[in-house]
């Protein structure tokens, strides 16, 4: 006796189904969808954008504080907020995000405000990087910047 197997095609990919699903499921509340859906937004919805961020971010998304770091570093959609960025940087660190630790390294050893800059802090952040990945660039990078 033989199995018979029916093989069906896969369904094409359909935008508009998936973009249906990720805004219900963010409104709903999970957290890698409001990332996922924060992400398809355009400049037309700034305010989604960071709001949709900063909820998957309560959660502890690792990346929503990534990028919320990054637009507060450069001040895009928000006010430019160096130490918010900083914040934003150090949980996602936490939560095991490699560029938040390059970008927060670079921030503290490149800001230009004496209370804050650390630029110790800088090194010791991308020291394991570097000993880890074996590029010293990383290294060079901060150690220029420091003063």
């Amino acid at each position: 006796s033989s199995v018979s197997v029916i093989e069906e095609p896969s369904p094409a990919p359909d935008s508009k189904t998936a973009r249906v699903s990720l805004e219900k499921n963010a409104s709903a509340g999970v957290a890698e969808s409001q990332f996922r859906f924060a992400l398809s937004l355009t400049d037309s919805d700034a305010q989604g954008l960071v709001g949709l961020l900063r909820a998957a971010a309560l959660t502890g998304h690792p990346r929503a504080h990534e990028l919320l770091g990054e637009l507060y570093h450069v001040g895009k959609y928000v006010d430019l907020d160096l130490k918010m960025a900083a914040t934003h940087y150090a949980e996602a660190i936490e939560r095991g995000s490699i560029t938040a630790t390059h970008n927060l390294a670079w921030l503290l050893a490149t800001m230009q405000d004496d209370d804050f800059a650390d630029p110790r802090r800088a090194i010791e952040l991308i020291l394991p990087m570097v000993l880890y990945y074996g590029d010293w660039q990383h290294l060079d990078t901060g150690s220029t910047w420091t003063r």
